[in-house]
């Protein structure tokens, strides 16, 4: 008979809680032994009943208890408290429970400073952790010299599970073999009966660490988690889940390798391997995790999947770009710590780093930048709540993470054609940006000109002014990306932001007398300080464009640039005031038009897209869900955008268990991007994976081979 944690904890320190507090939330009621009515001896009847109780079937308890607690209500009421307390004991109070027991083994702190363990030598201590210390140690049997690193488990006689465990493990690590995974190279068990097994010595520091003692810029940050990657997918590869990966199992040397270690709680995925008859290594039961790195279905003691290495992997990112975790549960009840990460939505890194930073105020703000966007998306993806919402493998993981290092779009972000440019501008900084010059200087010019010869004011008529403001910005954008391709990025690129920042300085002056084309430039050039991920710069543009609209009753062009500044917001990281201007847009847009209008049906679905974001996602649903129909009709079963419209639909309800009503929307997306794409466009085959992923959470074989066929190795 095990105690439960809550009831080992209180004991340990002789006496349970007093009339009034509680151990757990979970728990009904505790026996008042605290109070000093209670003496030791009428503890041990409570605890002796209790065991006896619980060692017996459930249908016999009652019929015993009656017997044993005759007379004795009180005595009845507590050993049925102790019994409720153990039958709510939760995966927290499991893990919990094993760290206890393992912290209070015989000999688990004593000193084996020379002593010999198989055929090893006792140097000095490495590390601990819940299965075990961790030993420099040597060869000492005189067949040859080496210096090696030996865990020992903290269970002096270990159970059959354990020692199940502890032979898993050793097969296990025996079959990674891979640069970024220390070496296994022997394991047996002790005179005393302890297991152990020694690795490769690891001279390295946690990669938090060595990131921080290296000042590591973010992008070399991106590099190491790169590595870490390769290291997790190969052992996926494998069958093998890690699931306890935190900075202080993945080292990095000096020379800057990254070494991931402790297969130690690993499990295979395949369920027809088994050892000694012990059950498949997909159970639950053996809950040996670190609740800050630990993913929502390991804290509720479910299946675990590589999705939980996934979002483990996202923990560690996020630390390492931020220099904090995305929860905070020390000193936490072990309800709380499951409140906390089951419930809570983290903060984005771009806003924590700043919240991090402390005085480091210079510091922050740049890294705030370069986390905001793309680095937001990828982390927050990995961190979703729920395993089939993060990314399917984590090679697709690393694959984003690479694409941020190379500037090209990242597959966690909205597919839009407004991103894609913004990326292809990222890597053509040079080439954009004499353009957005040369554009803006032409333009001030030509309309200089054209103000001293007073043609504006002889032809102030509406259509004149459209057609001028069509023209300008026409040849904004044929200039644009007609000489983008032509140079290549710099390596500093501040004397020509510089000029270009001259250019729109220019462009206000000389067009201070015609609103109307000094709003519609504005409005550009804010565009494109936007593709230059600077919506700072932008934002005062696009203010000004909408006051100008404003006094002229252009209703379109405010809610137009409602929508701009909605963008700028959410691409600043304040949410709120995003949603405040997109909700604004859409009431004007449908003030002016009916519900079925592609202006209204638009405006519905970015503000979906920056609720899904925020994890309101039914309000998302419903908001796509009326689009929908609007898209088809106006801008063809076939566009982009009505396509990428319904995947976004279709993956929340394939998210929500809806599978018939997700079907038909992903099929049409698939269907849409074929006749766009080829069949290996990187769009097209996106789509397919959606569908994969559809069919195997429906559990249909045949659809989900069917469409993996048409996926591109």
């Amino acid at each position: 008979m095990r105690l439960t944690f809550r009831q080992q904890r209180w004991d340990a320190i002789g006496k349970w809680p007093g009339p009034g507090s509680t151990a757990n939330s979970q728990m009904a009621r505790a026996p008042s032994v605290g109070d000093s009515n209670m003496d030791g001896s009428r503890w041990q009847t409570i605890k002796h009943v209790f065991e006896e109780a619980q060692n017996r079937d459930p249908d016999e308890r009652d019929a015993f208890l009656d017997e044993a607690c005759v007379g004795d209500a009180e005595l009845r009421a507590e050993v049925d408290s102790l019994l409720q307390a153990h039958a709510s004991e939760g995966p927290m109070d499991r893990m919990l429970d094993g760290m206890r027991t393992a912290l209070h083994r015989p000999g688990a702190t004593g000193d084996l400073l020379g002593h010999r363990i198989g055929p090893y030598e006792i140097i000095g201590p490495l590390g601990q952790g819940g299965m075990g210390r961790v030993f420099r140690a040597r060869r000492a049997d005189g067949q040859f010299e080496q210096e090696v690193a030996l865990k020992l488990l903290w269970m002096a006689v270990p159970s059959s599970e354990t020692r199940a465990r502890f032979r898993a493990e050793r097969q296990i690590q025996a079959t990674l073999t891979h640069p970024h995974i220390a070496r296994l190279l022997d394991g047996g068990v002790s005179e005393a009966g302890q297991p152990y097994f020694v690795m490769e010595v690891v001279e390295g520091q946690p990669i938090d660490a060595y990131c921080a003692a290296h000042d590591l810029s973010i992008r070399e940050r991106i590099a190491c988690m790169l590595d870490v990657c390769d290291a997790v997918q190969y052992a996926h590869q494998q069958l093998v889940v890690h699931r306890d990966l935190k900075p202080s199992n993945i080292l990095v040397t000096d020379d800057g390798r990254v070494k991931l270690l402790d297969f130690g709680i690993a499990k295979l995925l395949d369920p027809d391997r088994m050892l000694d008859g012990a059950e498949p290594h997909t159970r639950t039961g053996l809950l040996l995790m670190t609740p800050s790195y630990a993913s929502p279905e390991q804290v509720r003691g479910e299946a675990i999947t590589t999705a939980s290495d996934i979002y483990q992997l996202g923990v560690v990112l996020y630390e390492l770009l931020t220099g904090g975790r995305p929860y905070q549960v020390n000193n936490r009840t072990p309800s709380e710590v499951e409140r906390i990460i089951c419930e809570e939505v983290p903060t984005r890194p771009s806003i924590a780093v700043t919240q991090e930073a402390g005085r480091n105020v210079a510091s922050a703000a740049q890294r705030r930048k370069a986390l905001r966007g793309d680095l937001d998306t990828i982390v927050m993806k990995a961190l979703r709540k729920e395993p089939e919402r993060r990314y399917g493998s984590v090679q697709q993981l690393a694959d984003d993470l690479q694409s941020t290092l190379d500037e090209r779009p990242v597959s966690a972000h909205p597919d839009t054609w407004r991103y894609r440019t913004r990326k292809f501008m990222s890597r053509h900084r040079w080439g954009v940006t004499m353009a957005v010059i040369i554009v803006l200087v032409m333009a001030s010019s030509i309309v200089g000109l054209t103000v001293q010869n007073q043609r504006i004011a002889q032809e102030r008529d509406r259509a004149q002014i459209e057609t001028m403001k069509a023209e300008h910005v026409k040849t904004f954008l044929i200039a644009l990306f007609g000489n983008a391709w032509q140079q290549a990025a710099p390596s500093d690129n501040q004397a020509m932001r510089d000029r270009l920042d001259d250019g729109v300085h220019r462009l206000q002056q000389r067009l201070a007398n015609q609103p109307e084309i000094r709003a519609e430039m504005l409005s550009a050039a804010a565009a494109m300080y936007q593709e230059l991920e600077d919506p700072a710069a932008a934002q005062p543009l696009l203010e000004d464009a909408l006051a100008t609209h404003r006094s002229l009753e252009d209703l379109d062009e405010v809610a137009s640039l409602l929508l701009e500044l909605a963008e700028v917001a959410d691409q600043q990281a304040d949410t709120e005031r995003a949603e405040a201007l997109y909700r604004s847009a859409l009431a004007m847009r449908q003030a002016r038009h009916d519900d079925q209008h592609i202006a209204v049906a638009q405006a519905k679905n970015k503000l979906a897209q920056l609720l899904e974001s925020r994890g309101r996602d039914s309000a998302a649903l419903a908001l796509y869900a009326e689009a929908v129909p609007v898209y088809r009709r106006e801008m063809g079963h076939s566009h982009t955008q009505t396509a990428l419209l319904l995947e976004r639909l279709g993956v929340l309800y394939r998210e929500r268990g809806q599978y018939a009503e997700a079907e038909p929307l992903l099929r049409d997306a698939f269907k849409a991007h074929q006749q766009l794409e080829s069949l290996t466009h990187p769009s097209t085959q996106r789509s397919v994976e959606r569908l994969v992923r559809l069919y195997e959470a429906w559990e249909k074989p045949d659809s989900t081979a069917q469409f993996r066929s048409l996926l591109v190795e």
